[in-house]
């Protein structure tokens, strides 16, 4: 139903993630390639977009970058353990300047936003993303440290180091843009 498109050409893909099984599907109508990949093997959220990224770029003839753990901080309380609030979040909102993604937004949604989301205490929803001012999409915690942006099939997660906290935006066809926060 959902297929993302690369914007040029005529490259498309999916992905899928329910309970242990992982899909990713990705077809060049141009070239006539496609590649399947199924997995009930749990692995970490950071890897699936480096994942699909290097099955790309053996297909097209190029040598894959190596995935490394980036060691994302955790920036909520593991889900598991108890339903976040807002608070678990305030480390991350801003506005991040990353190249070549443009500028990101992490910002809490309006009070009372009515759309499909993941609500957490006192009916707020978790973290929303913009990407150059466009709309917003909300963010669900899938890891300690990592989020996943459906509608724009970001993943996104945050280190820190001398010059303050980094934003970690991978989409699949960008590869990872890296910013700081705007203003630090």
């Amino acid at each position: 139903m959902n297929w993302y498109h690369a914007g040029t050409g005529r490259r498309f893909y999916f992905t899928g993630d329910a309970r242990g099984h992982y899909t990713f599907a990705y077809w060049d109508a141009d070239r006539r390639q496609a590649i399947v990949f199924m997995s009930n093997v749990l692995m970490p959220s950071w890897l699936k977009p480096k994942l699909a990224i290097a099955l790309i770029d053996i297909l097209e003839g190029r040598p894959p970058t190596a995935a490394e753990d980036p060691n994302y901080i955790a920036a909520s309380v593991p889900i598991s353990q108890a339903m976040p609030s807002l608070g678990d979040f305030a480390s991350i909102l801003g506005e991040y300047d990353t190249q070549p993604a443009g500028r990101v937004f992490i910002e809490n949604p309006p009070p009372k936003w009515l759309n499909i989301g993941w609500v957490l205490k006192d009916g707020w929803f978790a973290p929303v993303a913009r990407v150059n001012g466009g709309l917003r999409y909300n963010m669900f915690p899938v890891d300690s440290g990592m989020f996943y942006v459906p509608g724009l099939d970001a993943w996104v997660g945050f280190t820190e180091g001398d010059g303050g906290l980094t934003l970690h935006w991978t989409r699949v066809f960008e590869g990872t843009s890296t910013g700081t926060r705007v203003g630090e």
